[in-house]
């Protein structure tokens, strides 16, 4: 019988959180049971289609930031929809049984969520049996008040066994943007990069053969790519590569997708579920710099235009000082330009240029793309990596993993 693993995502501005979190659960899925929990509108295709869901009522930050929640139709997440979200996210906790709860971003982020993951953690730790509970988290994180780290921190040694980062040390330690980590190193593992491996994108079948494209822009899920959009078209005719095929991803979240200029070299979408395949095969990216794009980046060793989105508290990508930042833009991998200074100057034409020559050999990939955990997962006394006691997991009770509920695997 396989471990099972029950895994929470909730996505509220963008898609990077839900992107990360299915990269995650696919490759899980090739040793573990794995429900991946989601409390978000779902895409067409951002999913691997392995991956079995339990779908919450979807909800989204509000006009108001992170604090307001609203349903996805704009009227506001009242206490009595929380209620009845956390009674059904509870019901699946005990419908499913799992053996291991891995929950990401909380307790360092999804603040607004804690009126389901509370409940959640104090269940799992009630349990007969109980699970071994883990954090996902990215290596980077956004700059908070000193006693809200504090506060975090005591959360972590309260309820979490594990914290999983996606990252490297010897590229960005999580105690770079997360002091006091330092408080609770002992339960750290980082798994490198989360993201696609190289091997492959440029093999077999290419995406829309008949359709290549020099130059991709993207800008996550859309939220707040507008600007960039609209400043990478005005740039296109500055740049050496006006007269290439340009493909402009406006986001599956974008208010409204821009007015494509008049030109067959220019392909605006909304969003492709093949994004790192088609940036292996294109010459430059212009994007904002998000984990799941750089991710890619690494792993097509496409040349790259990054412009950060430094807005709204998303200070993490953007700091000069913090030695990741540095490494992604190394000369030869990427030219970050900031944001306040992203429009349709000569300036944007001439980096995209650049960029735009032919890719180096001495692009590499990380050697950690894709997830490879760097040291093996602690045991709690008496209790077996999985989270289950060392001599088995425990009787199933019940009539399976949420099946009123659970899609098609």
């Amino acid at each position: 019988m396989q471990t099972r693993v029950l895994f929470y995502v909730q996505h509220l501005l963008g898609i990077g959180h839900l992107v990360r979190a299915g990269r995650v659960a696919a490759a899980l899925s090739e040793r573990f049971e794995v429900l991946l929990v989601v409390g978000g509108d779902l895409p067409p295709g951002l999913l691997p289609d392995n991956v079995s869901l339990f779908v919450l009522p979807p909800v989204k930050a509000g006009p108001a930031g992170f604090s307001a929640l609203v349903h996805p139709d704009g009227r506001p997440f009242t206490a009595e929809d929380k209620a009845a979200r956390r009674d059904l996210l509870l019901g699946c906790f005990d419908d499913f049984v799992p053996e291991v709860v891995l929950i990401e971003a909380f307790p360092f982020g999804r603040r607004a969520m804690r009126f389901e993951l509370v409940p959640l953690l104090e269940r799992a730790a009630a349990a007969v049996q109980r699970p071994l509970v883990a954090c996902s988290v990215r290596d980077i994180l956004q700059d908070a008040r000193p006693e809200r780290r504090a506060e975090t921190a005591d959360a972590i040694r309260r309820h979490f066994d594990l914290v999983l980062v996606h990252g490297d040390p010897r590229f960005a330690d999580l105690s770079e943007s997360f002091p006091e980590a330092r408080e609770f190193a002992d339960l750290v593992r980082y798994t490198g990069m989360v993201g696609p491996r190289h091997e492959g994108l440029l093999h077999g079948a290419a995406p829309d053969e008949d359709e290549p494209f020099d130059v991709v822009v993207s800008v996550g899920g859309g939220a707040v790519g507008a600007r960039l959009v609209a400043a990478a078209l005005a740039a296109r005719p500055l740049s050496r590569l006006a007269g290439a095929r340009w493909l402009v991803l406006t986001g599956p979240n974008a208010a409204a997708p821009p007015d494509a200029p008049p030109d067959a070299g220019v392909s605006v979408r909304a969003f492709v579920p093949d994004l790192a395949a088609r940036l292996a095969r294109a010459r430059v990216s212009v994007s904002q710099a998000g984990y799941n794009t750089v991710a890619d980046l690494v792993a097509a060793r496409c040349r790259a235009v990054l412009v950060p989105y430094a807005e709204g508290g998303e200070t993490r990508r953007a700091r000069p000082g913090r030695g990741g930042r540095r490494s992604r833009a190394r000369p030869g991998r990427a030219r970050r330009r900031h944001r306040r200074r992203a429009g349709p100057a000569p300036a944007r034409g001439r980096a995209v240029a650049r960029r735009g020559r032919p890719v180096a050999a001495r692009h590499r990939a990380s050697p950690r793309d894709g997830l490879t955990p760097a040291r093996p997962v602690p045991s709690r006394p008496g209790v077996g990596p999985a989270g289950h006691p060392a001599d088995g997991p425990p009787a199933r009770p019940g009539t399976g993993p949420c099946p009123h509920r659970r899609l098609r695997r």
